[in-house]
């Protein structure tokens, strides 16, 4: 239920009158016409020695450690892809992995997996790559390829691959005896780097295959035998950064590199373009010398990336820098400048902008937008409607469909006396080109929540994404181990957990507008690279039609003009041609 003292009145996108959120305080999805799809899902570890999800046994949960939050990723519109921290299948409970959980956009029971398949191509969950305590934070990333019918997706950590060569070296591409990794293995406890690989997922079946080997993101193929200066870093690279599925199918992992070579004074942010088969586009460079947090967001045709300071940088698919701008300098509103934590960017593989959400002068979240393909800022709108005399807002997250509607999630006391914990509220809005509106007001997303101050609920480090007809927004928190929120909160807390709730504005899957042209005996189907990935379908009558496969599947290939096209051969008669997902 939605409570009011007095009325919520919006004057313009920037101005909002002192009375204008005089303690209003977001009610449950349904107060604003939405539903939960997938109800709370809480991921946790079971004493018994498993990662497991679902009604938490509060007598078998072990404490979860201090980590950040449980990013989120898609693969096409068909899954989400949740990155959690647990502890290693050692039995001991305390050195920590980076695990997954795949969730089917419509609805359904999860499947739980692993970031990092051993190079025989088993789930490695066994023997630890992480620091033990207090080193808790097990940095992880998951980005899918977003094209419709697409199946590919990337994972990443913070960890120590190198230490395990029976698991992970058997083509020696992590050489211990190079500067490189010597410098890693002498850091105090033994060292970390960001490490990435690729998978594909069958989305009916949720069955998960390695398409490479577990490898560096930024190093392992150049620079390990340079001179490192002496360190004991625990950290030569790390997530820090982020990885994205670009719009042509590739990925881009940027890090926070520690390592002192691209920047001899400093951290630096490094960026590196894969293909799908884990092979180089572009080799590391240097975005800038800067800390590095989240922070990147892949649009149609290219990425950009946000590191410390506040400068935007937008790159073409290949890495090629089209444009940079400020973004305090642009907006004329006063975010974070630091590496990330307080500012969050996104976009979509089929968007012309870039959005930026955060709090703004320490009163406000706020959201900004930018034109992708010539780094200009276009437009600001406010996002919170609590009172900033009375409210406590901290970090946020944002997300961006296939349409320009966003998601932006963010931690709220609504009235900080009378809630002594954050809950993680939400807000869609859409964006057409010039102006901002409103699809929703804020409202709190997960089944545990408090609106009262009373029941002990936390939430808190929110993540988020978002298809054309669901939204999916993951957190950490105290909450009731069976989703019964009369009950109060019960499990330890920074329980990992998420919810799948309904979109306020939903659509069908757009469309490929698509070309046939004749050479010769040949037609080639073409259609744009970011629609996505299709069967091509073939019928020589449609009064009725009686659509097939055509066989052999001629194989998709890019073309100029961010083009997929397929080519078959045609004989007499009339032939017609679709593409299917």
């Amino acid at each position: 239920m939605k409570h009011y003292i007095g009325f919520p009145v919006m004057v313009g996108l920037l101005a909002i009158c002192s009375s204008a959120h005089a303690k209003f305080i977001p009610g449950d999805v349904a107060s604003v016409g939405l539903t939960n799809i997938v109800p709370d899902v809480a991921l946790w570890y079971n004493s018994a020695n498993y990662f497991t999800n679902g009604p938490v046994n509060l007598a078998a949960q072990v404490a979860s450690l201090g980590t950040w939050e449980p990013y989120l990723g898609l693969l096409s519109d068909s899954t989400f892809l949740i990155s959690a921290n647990t502890f290693v299948d050692d039995g001991t409970a305390s050195n920590m992995r980076t695990a997954l959980a795949f969730q089917p956009a419509a609805g359904g029971p999860p499947k739980l997996s692993t970031m990092f398949y051993d190079d025989s191509g088993f789930p490695y969950t066994n023997k630890h790559h992480e620091f033990p305590p207090p080193q808790s934070g097990a940095l992880s990333r998951v980005a899918g390829d977003k094209r419709y019918g697409a199946k590919n997706f990337i994972g990443g950590g913070s960890v120590a691959l190198y230490n395990y060569p029976t698991f992970f070296n058997s083509d020696g591409r992590f050489d211990v005896n190079s500067p490189f990794y010597s410098t890693l293995a002498a850091s105090s406890g033994g060292g970390r780097e960001a490490c990435v690989q690729i998978h594909s997922l069958n989305p009916s079946t949720l069955a998960q295959t390695p398409l490479s080997k577990a490898f560096d993101s930024a190093f392992g193929r150049c620079c390990t035998n340079a001179s490192y200066p002496a360190t004991t870093e625990k950290w030569l690279t790390r997530y820090g950064g982020h990885l994205q599925g670009l719009s042509d199918g590739n990925f881009v992992s940027v890090v926070e590199d520690h390592s002192l070579l691209f920047n001899p004074s400093g951290n630096a942010s490094l960026a590196t373009i894969f293909r799908p088969d884990g092979s180089v586009v572009k080799e590391s460079f240097k975005v800038a010398d800067a800390d590095q947090w989240a922070n990147v967001a892949a649009f149609k045709g290219g990425f950009s990336v946000r590191p410390s300071g506040g400068v935007f940088y937008f790159y073409d698919n290949a890495g090629n820098l089209i444009a940079t701008n400020i973004q305090n300098a642009s907006s004329g509103l006063v975010y974070d400048t630091g590496r990330g934590d307080g500012t969050r960017t996104a976009s979509d593989i089929r968007s012309q902008y870039v959005y930026l959400a955060g709090v703004a002068g320490g009163t406000n979240v706020m959201l900004s937008v930018w034109k992708a393909q010539t780094g200009a800022w276009i437009t600001n709108a406010v996002v919170s409607e609590t009172d900033p005399s009375v409210h406590a807002l901290d970090r946020v997250d944002i997300a961006v469909d296939a349409l320009d509607r966003i998601c932006v999630v963010y931690k709220l006391k609504p009235v900080a006396a009378d809630f002594p914990f954050f809950q993680v509220a939400a807000r869609v809005l859409k964006f057409d080109g010039t102006n901002v509106t409103y699809l929703t007001a804020s409202f709190f997303p997960f089944i545990n929540h408090d609106e009262v101050g009373i029941n002990g609920f936390e939430t808190v480090e929110p993540s988020v994404a978002m298809t054309t007809r669901e939204i999916c927004i993951s957190a950490k928190g105290t909450i009731n181990s069976t989703n019964n929120p009369t009950g109060g909160a019960d499990t330890w807390p920074q329980t990992d957990l998420y919810t799948v709730i309904s979109h306020p504005a939903p659509v069908s899957t757009p469309r490929p507008n698509i070309t046939i042209t004749d050479s010769g005996g040949n037609a080639t189907i073409s259609w744009n690279a970011d629609d996505g990935l299709f069967t091509l379908q073939k019928t020589s009558t449609l009064s009725p039609a009686a659509w097939s496969d055509v066989s052999p599947q001629p194989a998709i290939v890019p073309a100029a003009g961010n083009l997929n096209t397929m080519t078959v051969a045609i004989g007499s008669g009339n032939l017609f041609f679709r593409l299917a997902r």
